[in-house]
């Protein structure tokens, strides 16, 4: 048996992660950073979204509690709840890019947590 540990060029415009970022600064400083990745570095998109596990945890806005407050049945089970799953719930909510898709996604949040279930992405 054998294996071959691969290791493939960034691409032009791929995320680079905070911790990579801070890498780099961290190799740049000492003068350790080479000319390619110097370039990679330049050629990297600066206004791409962070990656979700970066940023603060989302919350839900107060019109959308208000609204998941009224079906008691849903707010208790949304409540009760393991943090993982509201942390994603909420994102899930909340990182959706159009009002109106936020809005289905809160209702589809509302009647899975009225009916005792998780959402679908989060279902196995």
């Amino acid at each position: 048996d054998s294996f071959v540990v691969r290791f493939t060029p960034r691409k032009a415009k791929s995320k680079w992660s905070a911790v990579n970022v801070r890498k780099f600064k961290r190799l740049t400083a000492a003068g350790r950073a080479q000319p390619a990745g110097r370039a990679a570095y330049r050629a990297r998109d600066k206004h791409a979204k962070p990656y979700s596990f970066e940023t603060k945890p989302a919350t839900l806005a107060r019109t959308s509690v208000a609204l998941l407050k009224v079906k008691a049945r849903a707010w208790s089970f949304f409540q009760a709840q393991p943090p993982w799953n509201r942390r994603t719930a909420v994102f899930f909510v909340m990182s959706a890019k159009r009002e109106e898709t936020r809005r289905r996604r809160l209702a589809l949040l509302i009647s899975c947590s009225a009916a005792g279930q998780a959402i679908p992405p989060l279902t196995r």
